[in-house]
């Protein structure tokens, strides 16, 4: 990466707080418990599995639409449903920094 990449460079950093598995009846129950901007979720069915994290809410703030998409990163389609399917749910604490060169810090 050149200096002139860096100068454009902003550096974030996400700590996980611990998942807690979300208990839930059906993807209509699970949709209702999904609070945007604070959330972010581990979906797994089988061997597929997919990760979003708060920010993500972002780009995709209705709780269906950012559950649709996080299936798609798992590999399933985005209308799967299984009485297999398993999710947790976890906060961050985000840190973050404009890369600025040395020469301009001092």
């Amino acid at each position: 990466m050149s200096e002139a990449d860096l100068a454009e460079t902003d550096i974030s950093i996400s700590v996980l707080s611990t998942p807690r598995e979300m208990r839930f009846h059906n993807e209509a129950d699970l949709v209702v418990q999904l609070q945007p901007d604070t959330d972010g979720i581990i979906l797994q069915d089988g061997k597929s599995r997919g990760n979003f994290l708060p920010v993500v809410w972002e780009q995709i703030s209705e709780p269906r639409e950012f559950l649709r998409h996080l299936k798609q990163k798992a590999g399933l389609p985005p209308d799967h449903w299984s009485d297999g399917i398993k999710l947790w749910r976890y906060t961050t604490e985000s840190f973050g920094a404009k890369f600025v060169p040395a020469d301009e810090g001092a």
